[in-house]
């Protein structure tokens, strides 16, 4: 009797197959989701990634400088420096001066100017390195703004850039001389100025461009 039962339900293979089917499923649910966690993955990656590519992209177009115009100080009938008058370009971020660097061809003479600073800093820097400018805000503002504290330019703001030597040497450009100006910014588009200096010069202040 015991042994005709046996034989009946070994013969019944449905449960079988519905527990190996449930397995399957499962299975297939987790390769399902692994793949999708995956790809949200990837997904999120090529984001980010292309989210900053995009915004590297704009800061390198629009990161810049817009050279107002620029002066010089006349003494002997030659110019013995230089005032350049800047802004950022519309849409630029803040530009902070340590990483701006002046490239200047004047006078026969050429070479690149780094930031002087403040204070102490403008007189270390000044024992070290010949080729330096200076700059301040127009109008002038009280050290404890951003630009007196970190020489940061910001929306907005009218800098005076000055020099007054150029290739570890006095600048002494006279009339007829060409000179060209870069004023390049670690960061965004470099910006050229070129004039030719007037065939007259009298003391005191002349404007250039």
């Amino acid at each position: 009797m015991m042994s005709k039962k046996f034989a009946k339900m070994s013969r019944d293979r449905r449960a079988e197959m519905g527990v190996g089917t449930m397995i399957i499923f499962i299975a297939m649910v987790l390769v399902a989701a692994v793949a999708a966690s995956v790809l949200i993955s990837t997904a999120n990656t090529v984001r980010e990634q292309a989210t900053q590519t995009g915004n590297d992209a704009i800061t390198g177009v629009a990161s810049g400088f817009d050279i107002k115009y620029v002066k010089g100080t006349v003494s002997g009938n030659k110019i013995t420096s230089m005032d350049v008058y800047v802004q950022l370009q519309a849409g630029s971020p803040a530009l902070v001066l340590d990483d701006v660097i002046l490239s200047v061809t004047a006078g026969g003479s050429s070479g690149e100017l780094v930031y002087a600073g403040f204070g102490e800093d403008a007189d270390k820097a000044a024992t070290n390195e010949p080729d330096l400018y200076s700059a301040v805000l127009v109008p002038p503002q009280d050290g404890t703004s951003n630009f007196g504290l970190y020489g940061t330019i910001a929306q907005g703001d009218l800098v005076k850039i000055t020099f007054n030597a150029v290739g570890n040497s006095e600048m002494e450009v006279v009339p007829g001389d060409s000179v060209s100006i870069k004023i390049m910014p670690a960061k965004g588009a470099t910006t050229t100025v070129s004039f030719t200096v007037p065939s007259v010069l009298y003391d005191g202040t002349v404007n250039l461009r």
